[in-house]
């Protein structure tokens, strides 16, 4: 176990950056089309237009709405007789909302997944199918996926295919450093130059940073060192979560307790322009534009590589993937898995790409796609293509547990001034241990 989890987590994604259980698999039903032509002469002159419609339910958060749409459009002119309907859910909510919809036994056949982590996590619970089976069956070609496509397997088996990737990258205000007379971040830059970058331009109406606060954003420090979150030695970790708590003593960053108490988001402490840089993902890039369209987003913005650890390459960061897989009780499973090649492959990344957003399905025209023309910000959007990213967490039973419910809720007792930073090391690293001995 120990050897997998090690060789999952040295996974490194140059650009390009999955999950199973014991569940009994349903068999993808036949369709129409498939009975016909093992039949009479009458019935291989059944046309598509004569085979009954197919209807199935796709689970998506709000942000994914406009991207997904336009796949769903996509998808039902090329398959008249599979419609898709969108079950959107907010986005913030998203993982809580979908687990009561399967607990109730909600008509649900696709699952898209924000994270890595919980997708495996509903893998290990049995709620999705095991595709590497279909996969063989249609000879799918797993290459565009680099290494995302057995990184995503758990414990062997694969039970969501990629189909959007994130990086984490810097993102700045120009105009902000303009008037404050401060050269911009630059592409070679060490956290501890972040540090002081930040402090010298945090004023009285502007902000050095902002940092959110998923848990991700203060460990990921450790995974440029490419350490990994169930290591045996969490130094790397101990290391990142003191120097959050140093940049909030700094008075350079929205502190964790203030930003949980005001319900601060990323999004918006950026897009009000009064933050000067900003840690996030790529979907980002997505949001301003929209913003920028609607006139909401006025200043001048641009993005660099993540600020690094002293000896670490430059442009390594960390981010995760976005699993889209067939529900295990979905009745329609043949039509399902469909929609989820269509989605992942590269019909949907071309869509995805024009959107913003960084698909796990890459190839040069994918690439130049979400490269673009050089007509809308970020002026620096190749490092999102260069970027060398390590996986968030690894694709494990429990993974969701030990993320947020021991790195993120153990470390607040930390940001909230109720126990140290070593004292807060001693109960993740127990609580880690008792989690992998399930």
């Amino acid at each position: 176990m120990k050897k997998f989890l090690a060789s999952l987590m040295i996974l490194v994604v140059s650009m390009g950056l999955l999950a199973g259980c014991g569940s009994e698999e349903k068999k993808p039903e036949a369709t129409d089309s498939t009975e016909s032509t093992q039949t009479t002469d009458e019935s291989n002159a059944t046309t598509e237009s004569e085979q009954e419609p197919v209807t199935i339910n796709v689970t998506m958060w709000t942000d994914e709405k406009e991207e997904l749409t336009a796949i769903k459009a996509a998808f039902e002119e090329e398959n008249p007789n599979i419609k898709v309907e969108l079950m959107e859910f907010p986005s913030e909510e998203y993982k809580d909302k979908l687990t009561i919809q399967l607990a109730g036994g909600a008509d649900i056949d696709v699952i898209t997944h924000k994270n890595t982590a919980e997708y495996a996590d509903l893998a290990s619970k049995g709620q999705l199918l095991n595709l590497e089976p279909l996969v063989k069956q249609d000879n799918v070609d797993v290459a565009p996926y680099g290494p995302l496509y057995d990184g995503l397997k758990v414990e062997g088996e694969l039970f969501g295919v990629p189909y959007r990737k994130t990086v984490t990258v810097l993102y700045y205000n120009k105009d902000l450093f303009d008037a404050a007379g401060v050269g911009y971040p630059s592409e070679d830059m060490t956290w501890d130059a972040f540090r002081e970058l930040a402090k010298t331009m945090t004023t009285d109406t502007v902000a050095g940073a902002y940092i959110h606060t998923w848990p991700q954003l203060w460990y990921g420090v450790g995974l440029q060192k490419g350490a990994s979150i169930i290591d045996e030695d969490l130094t790397p970790f101990m290391e990142a979560l003191q120097f959050r708590m140093d940049l909030e003593a700094d008075g350079s960053i929205m502190s964790f307790a203030n930003a949980k108490a005001t319900s601060a988001h990323y999004k918006t402490e950026f897009a009000k322009g009064q933050t000067a840089m900003n840690i996030i993902g790529d979907f980002h890039v997505a949001q301003l534009r929209d913003l920028e369209a609607e006139g909401e987003v006025t200043f001048d913005w641009d993005v660099v590589p993540m600020p690094h650890p002293e000896g670490v390459e430059p442009n390594t960061t960390y981010g995760t993937a976005n699993p889209i897989s067939v529900a295990i009780n979905s009745e329609k499973q043949e039509a399902a898995w469909e929609f989820v090649k269509y989605v992942s492959g590269e019909q949907g990344a071309k869509i995805y790409a024009e959107h913003g957003n960084l698909p796990a399905y890459s190839n040069d025209e994918i690439q130049n796609i979400f490269v673009g023309d050089g007509s809308q910000r970020p002026e620096n959007i190749e490092i999102f293509t260069e970027a060398k990213v390590y996986l968030e967490n690894p694709s494990i039973p429990g993974v969701g547990i030990i993320k947020d419910e021991i790195y993120g809720r153990e470390a607040e007792l930390t940001f909230v001034g109720e126990r140290s930073v070593e004292e807060t090391f001693e109960v993740i690293k127990e609580r880690i241990q008792e989690e992998l001995n399930k």
